[in-house]
């Protein structure tokens, strides 16, 4: 099996698993596709994220609600110039101005451990950030987000993810 049918695969078991209809919402996964530019250099990186509700708190203005995840996320390049994978960990918060419609913040640790790197002193791993925002649906969300994770060898990324909640 090649690793655009493995990405199928797993794509199609998120997307189906009948536990996102019945289950209270704490654990989140999902499938994104990115646009990764690293040093210059684009591909475009397929994604893998999971990630739990730590707290969530009540509000009823401008914003409903605020909470808090991590996210853990696994990415590779399915085309463009560079071959290039990377993990993530993150902090995430998520404030919502309607039921529906949120912002997202996210802060957290990115690695590249297989980057073409340019300068001698670039570093493969780097404290990122990142902002977008989401739309909640039945049992999950689409977001749309934009991460720069890595100072030291200029990589930004804009993704687009559907994630499920179960």
């Amino acid at each position: 099996m090649n690793s655009k049918t493995s990405w199928l695969a797993v794509a199609v078991l998120l997307l189906s698993t009948p536990a996102a209809i019945a289950a209270d919402g704490k654990f989140h996964a999902g499938i994104g596709l990115s646009n990764l530019e690293l040093d210059g250099a684009n591909s475009v990186n397929m994604s893998i994220t999971a990630g739990y509700k730590i707290h969530s708190w009540q509000f009823s203005s401008m914003i409903q609600s605020v909470d808090v995840d991590v996210e853990g996320q696994y990415a590779d390049s399915i085309s463009g110039t560079d071959d290039v994978r990377n993990y993530s960990a993150f902090a995430v918060a998520r404030l919502y101005t309607s039921n529906q419609l949120y912002f997202k913040l996210k802060q957290g640790f990115t690695d590249f451990p297989d980057a073409p790197l340019v300068g001698l002193d670039a570093e493969a791993s780097h404290i990122g950030l990142g902002a977008g925002v989401g739309y909640d649906l039945n049992a999950g969300a689409i977001e749309l987000e934009y991460t720069y994770p890595n100072k030291t060898i200029h990589a930004s990324s804009i993704e687009m993810s559907y994630k499920l909640r179960f």
